[in-house]
């Protein structure tokens, strides 16, 4: 059995309370992400169509950079899952 004050307990409660919050806000930036990919993979598209490819390779480039942020928001929520003892699978 585990003995601990109820500050300690408090303390506990209240991070746990704030890094599901934030795996909340993480799932919900990811989504937007994938919305402005989408989105810009549309409009490459179209851009190709008309000939204007300088301006799909640029739309392109930011995808890559919208998926390197995703990398890095599933890094930040496997590390709090970690923390909770829960190992994501790849």
């Amino acid at each position: 059995m585990y003995i601990c004050s109820v500050n300690k307990a408090q303390h506990l409660k209240t991070n746990i309370m704030s890094q599901s919050q934030r795996v909340l806000e993480i799932g919900k930036d990811k989504q937007i992400l994938r919305e402005k990919i989408a989105l810009n993979k549309h409009r490459a598209e179209i851009a190709v169509n008309n000939n204007m490819l300088r301006k799909a390779d640029d739309l392109l480039s930011e995808c890559l950079v919208y998926h390197q942020d995703i990398a890095l928001l599933n890094d930040e929520e496997n590390k709090i899952y970690e923390s909770w003892g829960i190992i994501c699978p790849l």
